[in-house]
């Protein structure tokens, strides 16, 4: 009976044993032979291999020891023997005084945290301005339902309604438009962390690669999830916007987001000779976050094609007009696109409206100082006096709207 106790005992200590974290090694279940034990290579498997065998051993002679110290050399035991604290009550490890810099965000200096705190360009958000871009973007029904490839659609219906029937299929159809043009945000570029929390030089070379640590609490907005990164040589930091971005796309998947970096962002011009350029904003806006570098890199790039080119059709009455126009107002570019309105659509207000918003965001600029009351200012008074302050392509510009002086105003808003 003891001998089968003895037997029953070590075999259960070989398969706790096989089964310990502090086993490492290809195969599933460490072999016991004398030739594993025949040299002293000095490794740290070696250590364990034999420290387990030097207790099996120990308990086939009835010696019996408490704990794992026998398993464990003490080099393997040197990490847990760091400093360190155990927290056991919550106003412990969630301090109030601090609870925005310990647990959500990732910025010290800031008291908010960065996720909630999100900065948008305070020149976008004005309603003045969302206004004008929203005026300038136009609606036109054929471009804005234009049928799209690989969606599925309704066949046209013919029916009969009342005028009160029809007034509200037409307040649906705005209601539509508005949301189909809905605007990408504009927002400022999101500042790099870098927030050291501490070093420990015991932690030196104990693993070859980073550890990123994820809070991954139900119900947490993206940016506030507290994310910190150990690196090879011992340094605990906060995690970059990067590292964030691609912890989170493993644990949190978006749809229609890969976690590599889409190839037509490596070489766009094929897609530019292609007129793609609308497909290439729509895949940006998948891809990255809207205040991250890439998002404001890539969308600028864009911009400056459509510009280059001449090719602002593209975009229009498309919901990333109103992010163009605002891009080349704020970079003070705005002569390709007035001549455009000017010439190919040849609408006085539309160029007007380009102005205004040209003076609202440059209000520094001698546009806006000479224009100082923009409602009661005539259109094309309006258009002139930018092209005669602050134009680039002065020459081309009052070529266009030499076209506009001898044409009545009732003629112009037509």
């Amino acid at each position: 009976m003891t001998t089968l106790l003895h037997r029953f005992t070590v075999a259960k200590l070989l398969r706790v044993a096989c089964c310990r974290s502090v086993y490492s090694g290809p195969e599933a279940y460490p072999v016991f032979s004398r030739q594993d034990f025949a040299e002293d290579d000095g490794t740290w498997e070696w250590k364990k291999l034999h420290n387990i065998r030097q207790r099996v051993v120990d308990i086939q002679n009835g010696i019996n020891h408490e704990g794992d110290k026998k398993i464990v050399d003490d080099e393997a035991r040197k990490v847990h023997l760091l400093p360190h604290k155990i927290y056991s009550k919550p106003e412990e490890y969630y301090p109030l005084t601090d609870v925005a810099k310990v647990v959500y965000g990732n910025k010290t200096k800031d008291p908010m945290p960065k996720g909630i705190k999100h900065k948008m360009d305070p020149d976008f958000i004005r309603p003045e301005v969302q206004d004008l871009l929203k005026s300038l973007t136009g609606r036109d029904p054929e471009i804005v339902f234009a049928e799209q490839t690989g969606l599925y659609t309704h066949m046209p219906r013919v029916r009969l309604l009342t005028t009160e029937q029809l007034n509200q299929e037409i307040k649906k159809m705005d209601e539509k438009f508005d949301e189909m043009l809905e605007m990408p945000p504009v927002m400022l570029e999101r500042e790099e962390i870098e927030e050291t929390i501490a070093f420990d030089e015991l932690l030196d070379g104990y693993e070859e690669g980073k550890l990123i640590f994820t809070d991954i609490t139900v119900d947490l907005k993206p940016d506030e999830r507290c994310m910190v990164v150990r690196e090879p040589t011992g340094l605990l930091r906060r995690a970059q916007w990067d590292e964030r971005d691609r912890a989170l796309g493993v644990y949190y998947p978006k749809r229609g987001r890969s976690l590599h970096k889409d190839p037509v962002f490596e070489n766009p011009q094929v897609a530019f000779k292609n007129q793609f350029h609308k497909n290439i904003l729509e895949r940006i806006l998948v891809e990255f976050v809207p205040d991250s570098k890439e998002f404001i890199h890539y969308t600028q790039m864009v911009y400056d094609e459509i510009d280059k080119e001449s090719q602002y059709d593209l975009l229009r009455s498309t919901r990333f007009f109103g992010g163009l126009a605002f891009y080349l107002a704020k970079h003070k570019s705005i002569d390709g696109l007035l001549k455009n309105i000017l010439e190919n659509k040849s609408s006085l207000p539309d160029a007007a409206d380009l102005v205004k918003l040209f003076c609202l965001i440059n209000n520094e600029s001698n546009t806006a100082k000479n224009l100082k009351d923009l409602n009661n200012c005539d259109d094309f008074r309006i258009v002139q006096v930018y092209v005669q302050n602050d134009a680039t392509m002065k020459k081309i510009l009052e070529l266009s709207l030499q076209t506009f002086q001898q044409i009545p105003q009732s003629a112009q808003n037509f």
